[in-house]
Parts: C-alpha cells; structure tokens; sequence
C-alpha cells in the first residue's frame, strides 16, 4: 500500500505496539495486493482494524472499505477502529476522519461493495465471505490497479472458493501464511490437544495455514 503522510491530521504518526512479527510484516509492506492465510488466533482481526485505520489516516480524501461476512463482524470491526483514530464510535458503520478520509463497513454484499469506489479494500475471514463478493474483488484486482487490496483468513474451506484461486494463482499477490507454531501465544501442548480434538485435516486447515482437501494437504508457502 502507498502510504502518503500529508493532509490535516491530528497526530504525527499511527502507531502500533505488542504486534506479531507477521503482522509487522504486513503493516510495513507496500505491496498493492496482499492475501495471508493464517492460523487461528494470530490477530488477523486486529491487523484488520489497523490497516484500514492507518491507510485512511495517511491519505487523506480515501475511502477504505472494510468486508466482513456479517454484519455483527463488521460492527465488532468497527468498535475497534474508531479508538485507534481518537474518535467516538456510537455504533456508526462509517468511520469519517479530519482529512477527508472514510472507513466504511459493510457485509458480505456485492450490492453493498458496488455503492463504493474505494482506494482501500480489506477483507477479514475472507474464506466466508460468498463467491458472488469473491468474483467482484477478483474483478477489482483484475481492472483496478491503484487499488489496495488486502485478504486475510484461515484456510478453513480448503481448495477451493475465491480466496484459494488468488492464494494458487500465478497473480501479483504479495503472500503470507502464517502457522500457529510461529505465534509465541500458543503452546506446543495447546496445539497437541487441538490435533487430538480436531483431527489431523481439520487442525491442520485450522492451525497449521494448509489448504486442505479430500488428498494431500496444500501447504501455504510464505512469499514476500
């Protein structure tokens, strides 16, 4: 993402602490096109909030919108922007900034997304959202350049849907996979009893980043 320090704003700088070096990773990145797959509980959530508050906050007069399969994610989504900007949220959808810029939330709607012309997409759980919403950010990604997209999710579906045709595309996307032995949160012996209780494909779609199907599981490569 292009990250333009300029316009009216009320501090000098976004900052964000305690993060995960994957998240880290992301946040630094300046790649236009970014998808992760990820464990459970790695904070793709928060990493969520945090690139929609900080794009919209370093480019003025930008639209930034803010996908989640329902809108109950999308209201939890937005109770945790407004603080990062300093800003009362009363249960808005729609997160407007000095600067001129907008966080708007929406759920899994094409009808919703399409009353949009965003500089900024972020997709949170993106594995949930439909195919009708994954073919439009396909369609974006494909005719609309200067756009930022971000896609983040566990691989819970395995290989198929949107979000595994752009993991396994040969596309321009910037890729992460982050598993849950690299996460300092969760312990080895957590992990052990999620395999016992989950079974080997289910945990290993749920906490290991591996795109799972009916065969061998599809190991998400990390990629810079």
């Amino acid at each position: 993402m292009t990250m333009q320090k300029t316009g009216p704003v009320a501090r000098k700088e976004l900052c964000f602490d305690g993060l995960f070096p994957w998240q880290e990773k992301v946040l630094a990145s300046s790649a236009p096109r970014i998808i992760a797959a990820t464990s459970r509980q790695a904070g793709k959530t928060t990493l969520a909030t945090m690139l929609a508050a900080r794009y919209a906050y370093n480019n003025p007069q930008s639209l930034v919108l803010v996908c989640t399969p329902t809108l109950r994610q999308g209201k939890m989504l937005a109770e945790k922007v407004f603080p990062l900007l300093d800003l009362p949220s009363k249960g808005s959808l729609e997160c407007n900034l000095t600067n001129g810029s907008q966080v708007v939330f929406v759920p899994d709607s094409p009808d919703a997304m399409r009353g949009h012309r965003p500089h900024c997409v972020v997709l949170d759980d993106a594995t949930s959202i439909t195919e009708e919403t994954g073919f439009l950010l396909e369609a974006y990604s494909a005719s609309c350049p200067e756009v930022s997209i971000v896609l983040l999710s566990t691989p819970k579906v395995g290989r198929r849907g949107f979000f595994y045709r752009i993991w396994s595309s040969n596309g321009a996307w910037e890729r992460h996979a982050v598993p849950a032995y690299e996460l300092p949160t969760i312990s080895v012996d957590y992990l052990l009893r999620a395999r016992e209780e989950l079974g080997e494909n289910r945990f290993k779609a749920e906490y290991m980043a591996e795109f799972v199907d009916s065969g061998e599981p599809h190991i998400c490569e990390s990629y810079d």
